[in-house]
């Protein structure tokens, strides 16, 4: 493995730890009802998330189409057709 390559897993590890941590304080302040629905937004692509998906999970932190995406990467993953 090379400067280059050390470098681009530093950068995604890094990445991928910024993100856990934006979810896990967003999901907090829903759970704990520190976020008034009109203002959450998805931590993906920053669009608000719909009241109606907020009525029906209280502690959603992606919007519809989000959430939709990363459950079929999540099942891609886990059926091993692609690495995570």
């Amino acid at each position: 493995m090379d400067e280059a390559d050390r470098s681009q897993a530093f950068a995604d590890r890094e990445a991928e730890r910024i993100l856990a941590d934006a979810r896990s304080r967003n999901a907090a302040a829903a759970l704990s009802g520190g976020v008034r629905p009109a203002l959450r937004v998805c931590v993906d692509c920053d669009d608000p998330i719909d009241a109606r998906r907020l009525a029906a999970a209280p502690a959603a932190i992606r919007c519809t189409h989000c959430q939709g995406c990363a459950e079929q990467h999540d099942t891609r993953r886990r059926s091993g057709v692609i690495w995570p």
